[in-house]
């Protein structure tokens, strides 16, 4: 080899060492912008909750302060009819003091009787006393229940590292809008050309259901993938390939298959239900499968369904908002809190 290809093959490596170093400082930088943006959003979830808390706290000490103010209220006025009803007496002794000396003596045993009296003591009830159980008992148990109103819980959180430069994802991880403009930050793991954003999470076996929020948007694709990292980020979203989803385009609906086929149906919803569950197929293989149905949320009814999707890998959820400025949402699911009572030995058995 000469020296001419010698320099020329040094060259090509020094470049692309070059390059090497330059994607790794990137990388850096898009890791330390990661780092500061998620540090401020956790802060400012914080605060929120620290709000919260305080002002509940607030809301608490005030219930307990107008229960005392009551209360005393209460005894305060019980203290000054009891004084009002021995004034009555002194004022009936005085009166009888002024009789004359015959009268006087005849009355002498009533007086001193009267002026013996003394104020009784308050008796301590229910209706002067705090009611200290309903301030504190269960508290902080309570307080959490409250909690649920500010601190939903989410089915679905968004990965906003598969999110695309002209898609925008909300600082909560549960929301997706289709923007013009390109967002400040590349997307480090550009998975799909389509506005798709993934799920953080793959599900495999058991039932999993989340609902989306697409309000009066008439341009959406909603469904599950197999895991794209290391796969083209260009290809039809069709079974074949790992998807199985449902789009709307104006007034049709479709599920992408390779016919692309249009769907008899007049649902119009505005809060589409996915669920992705296993069942065991009716044949003498008995082989296991999974079924991804899409329904109208607030009516129950099936817009439509896959059926012998593949158990080999996770699935995904993803949602893809056509339409810009209209964002699509997770919807919180609905907590439900059940005390569960321990037995006693006899009890159980």
């Amino acid at each position: 080899m000469g020296r001419g290809n010698l320099w020329i093959l040094d060259i090509l490596c020094f470049r692309q060492q070059q390059t090497t170093v330059n994607m790794n400082e990137e990388a850096d930088e898009t890791a330390l912008s990661q780092v500061q943006q998620t540090g401020r959003k956790i802060r400012e979830e914080f605060k929120k909750i620290h709000r919260f808390l305080k002002k509940e706290e607030e809301s608490r000490i005030a219930a307990l302060n107008e229960e005392e103010k009551l209360k005393r209220g209460k005894m305060e006025k019980r203290r000054k009819g009891r004084i009002h009803s021995l004034s009555d007496r002194l004022r009936d002794v005085e009166e009888g003091m002024k009789d004359d000396d015959v009268t006087f003596l005849q009355n002498y045993n009533s007086i001193m009787n009267r002026t013996k009296y003394t104020l009784p003591d308050i008796e301590l009830s229910s209706e002067t006393l705090i009611d200290v159980p309903k301030h504190l008992g269960n508290l902080k148990y309570q307080v959490w229940e409250k909690m649920k109103d500010v601190c939903p819980y989410y089915p679905v959180i968004l990965n906003p590292n598969t999110s695309p430069p002209d898609v925008s994802v909300s600082d909560d991880l549960t929301s997706v809008t289709s923007c013009l403009h390109r967002q400040n930050e590349p997307n480090p793991l550009p998975l799909h050309r389509n506005r798709m954003v993934l799920g953080s999470v793959g599900y495999c076996d058991g039932v999993h259901t989340w609902e989306i929020e697409v309000g009066n948007s008439r341009q959406w694709t909603l469904g599950v993938c197999f895991e794209l990292e290391g796969k083209p980020i260009m290809q039809p979203l069709t079974p074949e390939n790992g998807f199985w989803s449902l789009r709307r385009d104006g007034d049709s609906y479709r599920l992408l298959t390779a016919g692309m086929s249009r769907l008899n149906t007049s649902v119009n919803p505005e809060v589409v239900r996915v669920k992705l569950e296993c069942y065991d197929e009716d044949s003498w293989e008995k082989k296991r499968w999974r079924k991804v149905s899409f329904s109208d949320a607030s009516s129950d009814s099936l817009i439509a369904q896959f059926i012998r999707v593949p158990l080999e890998e996770d699935l995904f959820p993803f949602v893809m908002p056509e339409k810009r400025s209209v964002p699509l949402h997770i919807v919180p699911a609905n907590i439900i809190l059940t005390v569960e009572q321990k037995l006693s030995f006899m009890e159980r058995h």
